[in-house]
């Protein structure tokens, strides 16, 4: 043989085409995970405007809406969060030292905590209100 197997009746292929073709495959699968699926995963937070200890995802923009309530600060987030993302973002507020009270928690409305004070948090993929809250 001269360094070709054969793969079918009507054509040969080359071993050494056959690994090129194989490696550049692999190369596009891997850029392929790192430009699709890796920032799914991954998230930056800043500070927020309500107060500068609690987080919210840096791709955050703060609205103003007039039929909302003055007290409710509102950031919407685009492109929105997906699951991995929402999930890790609420990790992302437990790393900056709030501990949630689940048993405070109505729905969608969460509450955290830190040193004393307390934050109103309505969590959405693709928006987030914010309240200080006073006991």
């Amino acid at each position: 043989m001269d360094g070709c197997a054969q793969f079918s009746q009507k054509g040969r292929i080359c071993l050494k085409k056959w690994k090129w073709i194989l490696l550049i495959a692999l190369v596009v699968i891997i850029l392929s995970f790192f430009i699709f699926i890796s920032p799914v995963f991954s998230l930056s937070v800043k500070p927020s405007d309500v107060d500068p200890d609690f987080p919210i995802p840096s791709q955050s923009e703060r609205v103003e809406r007039s039929e909302a309530d003055p007290s409710w600060t509102l950031y919407e987030i685009a492109p929105p969060l997906s699951g991995p993302q929402f999930n890790r973002y609420r990790e992302e507020i437990e790393k900056w030292g709030w501990k949630e009270i689940e048993r405070e928690q109505m729905g969608r409305l969460h509450v955290f905590e830190k040193d004393g004070k307390r934050m109103l948090a309505v969590l959405y993929g693709d928006k987030i209100s914010l309240k200080p809250h006073e006991e």
